[in-house]
């Protein structure tokens, strides 16, 4: 992954993040909501490490089209598609 693409997937998950934590958000979605906010955070972190988009299970890159749209993702569509596997 190059740096543009870092920097694109970098920005949609701050908007995701300012939109999660400017929300009025219900109790029983509270939980769910920190764990998303922990997700995302962690996949910062990973930006910034230079170690983010390669799946954690078989470390093969994980699809662009996918971290578009869940930035937070750990794993490829190949190893969540396996039992027991969720993002």
């Amino acid at each position: 992954m190059n740096k543009h693409q870092r920097t694109k997937i970098k920005a949609i998950i701050l908007t995701q993040i300012e939109s999660l934590t400017e929300e009025s958000q219900a109790p029983e979605n509270a939980a769910r909501t920190k764990l998303r906010l922990e997700r995302l955070g962690t996949a910062l972190r990973r930006i910034e490490a230079d170690n983010y988009g390669k799946c954690f299970k078989c470390e093969k890159p994980i699809q662009k089209s996918r971290l578009l749209v869940f930035p937070e993702t750990m794993l490829c569509t190949d190893c969540l598609k396996k039992p027991g596997e969720q993002t």
